[in-house]
């Protein structure tokens, strides 16, 4: 099912033919799996980490319990890459948790069969993932899911988060005010982004990002996979004139990207775009582009 109607106004923004979408670039931390400021730890035999692993301020002295083939990535432990990539990773979170809500406030749980559209939604405290949640893109590739947990996010066992129609998992984000738990053999899309610690029961599999910025990240035989910067697929789009949106979706917007947050009544007249999509980030706008680790360090150093 879907969830209940929300209501919301739709401004698509056409500048020297380019269509402005909202995205949340992790930088140099796009191609890391697990990243933490306090301790690794793995304690099952089948733990498999695709992508890079980053641990700061603490050294690799602080990653434990994983053999030299559980790892397909790099390591990297209280260094220049890691500090950039924890960095990179506070930066995405801090974006992910300003960004104006546009679906429904939930008071406490998600799943059970439910089926939800693109947006920015708001648990005012704790949130729990029970049963299957399907995300559907409706065809837009860029389509981008935000879940601002105020407190802790808990995924019970064996539940799972399903991509549907275009969506990626580089495009869910799970912004976690302190700690998330995985439940065993659930599955999950997406970056979680917590500010405190991840701890994944037994047997869970993750595409995207397990982050615990503060804290510490728990596996026990887990595959955790990192899903990579997004990039942003060129589209073709007919825009009409005043276009007032109120479909059956908690997100915000249907088949079209849209600037998440601050919509207006009316957009530019009818036209059709096709071009690639640029990221409204912070006060500038610049194209997506994914940094290499060794680029993004220099690219810092000079800056300071």
């Amino acid at each position: 099912m879907y969830l209940p109607a929300f209501h919301a106004v739709a401004l698509l923004t056409l500048s020297s033919s380019t269509l402005t979408h909202a995205q949340i670039p992790l930088r140099s931390a796009a191609g890391f799996a697990v990243l933490a400021g306090q301790s690794i730890t793995n304690t099952g035999s089948t733990t498999d980490i695709i992508g890079d692993v980053a641990l700061y301020p603490n050294t690799n002295t602080s990653i434990t319990g994983f053999t030299s083939d559980q790892i397909s990535g790099s390591v990297y432990a209280g260094n220049d890459v890691a500090r950039i990539a924890l960095q990179d990773a506070q930066t995405a979170y801090d974006a992910a948790k300003l960004l104006t809500p546009t679906g429904q406030t939930y008071s406490n749980e998600l799943g059970n069969g439910q089926t939800i559209r693109p947006g920015v939604y708001k648990f005012s405290s704790s949130g729990d993932i029970n049963g299957a949640l399907t995300l559907d893109a409706a065809n837009d590739p860029n389509a981008l899911f935000v879940f601002q947990i105020g407190t802790t996010l808990t995924m019970a066992s064996a539940s799972s988060v399903v991509l549907l129609n275009g969506a990626r998992a580089c495009n869910v984000f799970w912004q976690v005010g302190s700690s998330a738990t995985l439940g065993e053999e659930s599955v999950l899309q997406g970056r979680v982004l917590a500010a405190a610690t991840v701890t994944a029961g037994e047997g869970v599999t993750v595409q995207g990002v397990l982050l615990g910025l503060e804290g510490s990240v728990t596996l026990i035989g887990d595959g955790v996979s990192a899903a990579g910067e997004c990039d942003v697929v060129a589209i073709s789009t007919t825009v009409a004139s005043t276009t007032t949106s109120s479909s059956p979706v908690g997100g915000g917007y249907d088949n079209t990207p849209t600037l998440i947050g601050g919509y207006d009544s009316t957009s530019t007249a009818l036209s059709t775009v096709s071009s690639v999509v640029e990221v409204d980030y912070g006060s500038t706008t610049t194209p997506v582009s994914t940094t290499s680790v060794p680029e993004r360090v220099r690219e810092l150093d000079h800056q300071q």
